[in-house]
């Protein structure tokens, strides 16, 4: 069934005469009648009653003009929706990613964005998952997403903003009551200005599931790939505010982005990690065919905020 195939039914519905509806419609008698009888074969039943002198309606074929007539409007509305949005400034950005992003970047940036864009609208979207955000992205469910692995492709583009450190989060040493976890493993951590995957393999784990955080759980136990005895993983937690607090409470050792440190409670201390020290990136990605003027401002002000504050912090 085709659009074409609705708009002839309907001209022949209003007009009830077969030449006026094709004079309507700009095209041949032959050709009208031939699109008519293709949607009757395709319904699998009879639009209109045809004598050699009249032309009526049947039954079903009045019930169906009132259903194909909605179907037309909406479609015409659809198309004149997307040509205003296509021909206008952009009326909303739709913003997803990781949840760094979305704590410690992307507050400033829309209070800086909408300073200058006040009429344009902001929609942030919360997915933990860099795959997820590359999805919703190429899925026209976000406009830009915040993801730690770069993407450029025929599709999605990707801009590098900066790189920061994996640190440990250790609890902060103290006197353990006897027999807890903590008894024995705590009393080291304090000397060490780094923390290597050699000393990690001694201590409790606490790591991410790898359904939910890939890339961390990923990084982390590739990082123990060549170590003999790799740790006892006690739990896997998908919050990193959680993990901080189970960390504070001596479950044991944490590996986390550096931004982490910024949610931390009392209780837990931070050492780089590495051998050499692990980083972590983090890319602002975009769909290249939906790059509007303002969408490229927001963009560049992503990338001058980080450029800012990472050269203000080295």
């Amino acid at each position: 069934m085709e659009i074409r195939q609705l708009q002839c039914f309907v001209a022949v519905a209003e007009e009830l005469h077969f030449r006026r509806a094709a004079v309507r419609l700009a095209i041949s008698q032959p050709a009208l009648s031939a699109s008519l009888a293709n949607l009757e074969a395709d319904l699998g039943f009879a639009l209109f009653f045809r004598t050699t002198r009249q032309v009526s309606l049947t039954q079903a074929g009045a019930v169906f003009l009132k259903d194909v007539r909605q179907i037309l409007r909406s479609i015409d509305a659809a198309k004149r929706h997307a040509r205003e949005v296509a021909h206008a400034a952009v009326p909303s950005i739709r913003v997803g990613g990781v949840d760094e992003a979305i704590v410690t970047l992307v507050p400033a940036l829309m209070a800086q964005f909408r300073a200058g864009h006040p009429g344009i609208y902001l929609q942030i979207h919360e997915v933990s998952s860099s795959g997820r955000n590359v999805q919703a992205l190429e899925a026209h469910r976000a406009d830009v997403v915040f993801i730690r692995e770069s993407v450029n492709s025929d599709f999605v583009e990707s801009r590098l903003l900066y790189r920061q450190r994996i640190m440990a989060a250790l609890p902060v040493p103290k006197p353990a009551a006897p027999g807890s976890v903590a008894d024995g493993w705590q009393s080291e951590m304090g000397d060490h200005d780094t923390v290597t995957p050699a000393q990690l393999a001694r201590w409790p784990l606490i790591g991410f599931p790898r359904h939910a955080r890939p890339l961390l759980h990923d990084l982390v136990m590739g990082s123990l790939a060549d170590v003999e005895t790799p740790p006892e993983v006690t739990c896997e937690v998908i919050d990193k505010s959680t993990m901080l607090q189970l960390v504070r409470q001596g479950m044991g050792v944490a590996l986390v982005p550096e931004w982490a440190q910024t949610i931390a409670p009392d209780g837990v201390m931070f050492r780089p990690y590495g051998d050499p020290v692990l980083e972590l990136p983090l890319y602002i990605a975009w769909r290249k065919r939906d790059y509007a003027p303002e969408l490229g401002e927001f963009i560049d002000l992503a990338s001058e905020i980080c450029a800012r504050r990472h050269s203000d912090a080295s």
